[in-house]
């Protein structure tokens, strides 16, 4: 810095010896002892194209000739671009005026021309060596060597394992939307228990090709591993998307020797607002009113486990005074306007006895998931197994991508078979 400041001194008495106008006396007595703070002026622009400006001599230059000099329009405009941002540091640099009597006679214009091209280029190195100009340099060059805090986000592209089969089945029909179930079978005869995922993508996109990844991976830990493609929110509102899911359930027990699932083993998992969806299917499990009017109503929705991840677990909380679009379209009316609506598609509302153990998966980046924490305040109380599981620098959706992906499938493969157990 000693080095720095030494260098721009001389540069300032050069320069000062170039300047073909005074500049302090721009500056008051009181600007020149404090001066101000430097001012942006991102709007301003340059033209060295412009034609030459007038300028008059200054006193005591080209006396008695009646002289006026021609100096280059991008001399006085680089002052005036750079005197703004800087002004504190060109006062600083051009402390005294000119010397009177510079500048006389004939030569006066041509004199004061090639000063005035060197005073431009001597303004641009002080700039470029001044101390802020350094510094926001050395940072920016501080700021490429620094780096990015964990891995890329890579998508992971789904392929079905080898010794199983991937089938598409058709759950129920609508006008608006067939709702589908795709299903990961193994090829190897048994019994095996069922992971239903129910995808993400704020309730208003279709994201089933983005979790196949994570499901190929856990079928290949022993289970039958199943998708639902439910109905949008801009397809049928609520609570379409929660019916649709306990309609696939109750689809996977009708049709369970089919795909060797045990119709008693089966558990459900989901991410962002399937992580919702995952949620309210678990804690609505045994309750006639979600059920809605699928197919199979013989058959039973419940789940024996769920998995939810990176997922708010009280609208009701996360939406007072809000107009979230997704969720008003999801929901068809704010929160404010029917906060009845809200609370019953909380999962956190119908915690109670009876209701499967939940874990929670969520990344470290990501946001903070309302009304997870008091969900399991309200599971341990009961005596009800949760956990949450927090993935090092994973952002969201990290199930997506890699290494979160494996670890994901990690945690849920170790928790489900604790509650599903294995093929039998």
């Amino acid at each position: 810095m000693k080095t720095l400041s030494r260098t721009i001194e001389k540069l300032r008495d050069a320069i000062h010896s170039f300047a073909p106008f005074p500049l302090t006396p721009a500056l008051s007595r009181r600007e020149r002892e404090n001066p101000p703070l430097a001012r942006s002026n991102s709007n301003a622009r340059l033209n060295f194209a412009a034609p030459p400006t007038l300028l008059p001599l200054p006193k005591g230059e080209g006396r008695g000739e009646g002289k006026a000099a021609f100096v280059p329009s991008s001399s006085i405009r680089l002052l005036k671009h750079f005197a703004r941002p800087n002004f504190a540091a060109l006062s600083l640099l051009f402390p005294r005026p000119l010397r009177g009597g510079e500048g006389q006679g004939e030569g006066a214009a041509r004199i004061l021309h090639t000063r005035a091209i060197v005073f431009t280029v001597g303004c641009l190195l002080v700039l470029l060596l001044s101390p802020s100009t350094a510094f926001a340099a050395e940072k920016k060059a501080d700021a490429k060597k620094t780096p990015p805090r964990g891995p890329a986000w890579k998508k992971v592209l789904p392929q079905t394992p080898a010794g199983f089969t991937c089938t598409t089945n058709l759950v129920a029909a609508y006008p608006e939307h067939n709702v589908e179930l795709v299903i990961y079978a193994p090829d190897k005869p048994g019994s095996y228990p069922c992971i239903l995922d129910i995808h993400g993508g704020g309730w208003t996109a279709r994201q089933i090709e983005s979790d196949k990844p994570m499901m190929e991976r856990l079928a290949a830990r022993g289970f039958v591993t199943a998708l639902v493609s439910y109905r949008l929110a801009q397809e049928a509102k609520y609570p379409a998307a929660l019916t649709d899911c306990k309609s696939a359930l109750r689809w996977l027990r009708a049709n369970a020797a089919k795909f060797k699932i045990d119709p008693a083993r089966l558990g459900c998992m989901g991410g962002s607002a399937g992580g919702h969806l995952s949620g309210l299917t678990g804690m609505t499990s045994g309750l006639k009113e979600f059920e809605g009017d699928g197919p199979h109503p013989e058959q039973s929705s419940a789940v024996q486990a769920c998995i939810v991840m990176a997922a708010t677990q009280d609208m009701v909380a996360a939406n007072t005074g809000k107009a979230s679009t997704n969720a008003i379209t999801f929901f068809g009316a704010k929160c404010d306007d029917h906060p009845a609506l809200y609370r019953a598609a909380s999962p956190i509302t119908h915690v109670r006895a009876g209701v499967p153990p939940v874990i929670f998966i969520e990344g470290e980046r990501d946001t903070l998931k309302i009304g997870r924490a008091e969900m399991m305040a309200k599971l341990r109380a009961l005596g009800i197994e949760t956990a949450v599981h927090t993935l090092k620098d994973a952002p969201h959706p990290f199930w997506m991508s890699q290494p979160w992906c494996d670890e994901t499938v990690e945690i849920a493969a170790v928790f489900f078979k604790k509650h599903l157990g294995g093929p039998k």
